[in-house]
């Protein structure tokens, strides 16, 4: 009796052809360093081994598979056993699956397969480190205002916005780090729950596969949701980061508030409204964002009661969604660099704004503590009468008297000085604060991180690169 064709047009066909095109390099690999675990703990001899060796390497680089699942094969994995068979006969190929069952090689054939997504999301975060860093090191300087609860709050500078940003990604980096490690854990040799009573050594597949170790339970290995979950988490709370600050970015854009602008090449004009010029590149970073969050939000909700056993919602189904999702979060990256680099900052607007929205007035009852002896609530109250005025010299004298009892023995210069938000920048050294002083101290921690994660980064590349190179060498031992 054969399959039924709705379950092979919905399920078997699709499957096959995420296979071939997305998993057929990990899938090749993991057959090589199975074999190479079965010649090295004995449970085949040396002739078994060459030529299952040579019958894999025919396969590897001549046989084109083809387009479509033939017929009376359920998946890859079968159609590779008959190619082998053909080659070698079935009596030597068979000795290929000894010890193993399709749930830990598929499951191990993912891991690999996210642990290489993942690895080109972080380099790409990267990329986008160090163009914050190299947007902050050129116009860096130039005054900012910031926001809160949509209105403006206080005077800064662009550095001090950016870094806030950057040091929020970098926070999402070290949790990206922590789900590589997550995923960085070797299934194969667990068989189809409980290993097998063949002599196989788990640490020496791990090796060859690039993995940091066997997942020590050998169940846990083919359960878990963990390789696809925790980096559907991470990269999801990453976007949510990126979207608030195209968010904001969108926001100090507006013609409204007019803080930042963009070249022509990187905005759009109306059809129709001659006047318009609208920074579209945001929307499509917030749009790919989303549009990534929303399957992310799926992959990690996908698990939900789902028994803890191996099911069809820990095999390759739910991974076209996170490539889908993936192909996005990288366009999503490439657009924000883009935007990083060509963003341009209005200081006078930021200066304006500064003064005209009262942004720099926090300082000025600081100054009254600092200098007339008076508590900040007092010097609040007195500066808040003078918001409230307009500004108005006379009134805030008038307050100050008022309030303390005092003579007011600040002229109206001092007071433009005070008020100013180059003073207001400078005088806030503390670490965090915006300052040069304090900028040098954050911009040289920034820099460690940044150091440091990018030789987290390589190494994990580095690795990446040489298990391939030493697995084959150790086959070609066979």
């Amino acid at each position: 009796m054969g399959i039924n064709e709705n379950y092979l047009r919905h399920v078997l066909y699709p499957s096959y052809k995420n296979w071939k095109e997305n998993f057929l390099k990990y899938f090749i690999e993991e057959n090589k360093a199975h074999l190479i675990v079965l010649k090295k703990c004995g449970v085949i001899d040396i002739e078994k081994a060459r030529k299952i060796k040579e019958a894999i390497l025919t396969f590897e680089e001549k046989t084109n598979l083809p387009e479509e699942l033939p017929e009376g094969f359920e998946d890859l994995f079968f159609l590779f056993e008959e190619e082998l068979s053909k080659l070698i006969g079935p009596a030597i190929a068979g000795y290929l699956h000894t010890g193993r069952s399709r749930n830990d090689l598929d499951t191990t054939v993912f891991r690999m397969h996210i642990r290489e997504r993942l690895l080109k999301i972080m380099r790409s975060i990267i990329l986008l480190l160090k163009r914050i860093h190299r947007k902050i090191l050129t116009t860096g300087t130039e005054l900012f205002l910031l926001y809160t609860h949509g209105q403006p709050a206080q005077v800064s500078n662009f550095a001090h916005y950016l870094s806030a940003f950057a040091f929020e990604i970098m926070e999402d980096l070290e949790q990206f780090f922590a789900a590589y490690n997550i995923v960085n854990l070797c299934p194969a040799g667990s068989a189809a729950i409980t290993t097998s009573g063949f002599n196989l050594d788990r640490e020496e597949l791990a090796k060859l596969l690039g993995f940091k170790r066997p997942v020590e339970n050998s169940y846990r290995a083919i359960v878990s949701s963990h390789w696809i979950t925790y980096p559907s988490s991470v990269i999801r709370l990453f976007l949510e980061d990126i979207g608030r600050f195209i968010a904001d970015i969108s926001h100090k854009a507006s013609n409204e508030v007019g803080l930042v602008d963009f070249p022509d090449d990187l905005v759009q004009i109306s059809s129709i409204m001659p006047q318009k010029r609208n920074p579209v590149i945001l929307e499509h970073i917030r749009i790919f964002s989303e549009m990534a969050a929303g399957e992310f939000v799926n992959l990690t909700t996908l698990f939900r009661n789902v028994p803890f056993q191996d099911v069809n919602e820990v095999a390759d189904a739910p991974l076209r969604i996170f490539d889908s999702a993936s192909e996005y979060v990288d366009s999503a990256l490439v657009l924000l660099r883009t935007v990083i680099d060509a963003v341009e900052v209005n200081a006078k607007k930021c200066e304006e704004l500064a003064i005209s929205s009262g942004a720099t007035t926090t300082e000025l009852a600081d100054t009254f503590v600092r200098e007339a002896n008076i508590d900040f609530r007092t010097a609040h109250k007195i500066v808040s009468a003078f918001v409230r005025s307009g500004k108005s010299f006379d009134v805030l004298k008038q307050s100050f008297e008022r309030e303390t009892g005092e003579p007011f023995r600040f002229s109206e210069k001092e007071i433009r000085e005070i008020l100013s938000p180059e003073h207001f920048v400078e005088v806030r050294k503390i670490y965090g604060g915006p300052s040069k002083e304090s900028m040098k101290k954050l911009l040289r921690e920034f820099e460690n991180s940044l150091e440091k994660a990018q030789k987290k980064c390589n190494e994990l590349s580095e690795k990446a690169l040489d298990y391939k190179k030493s697995l084959n060498e150790i086959l070609s031992t066979l």
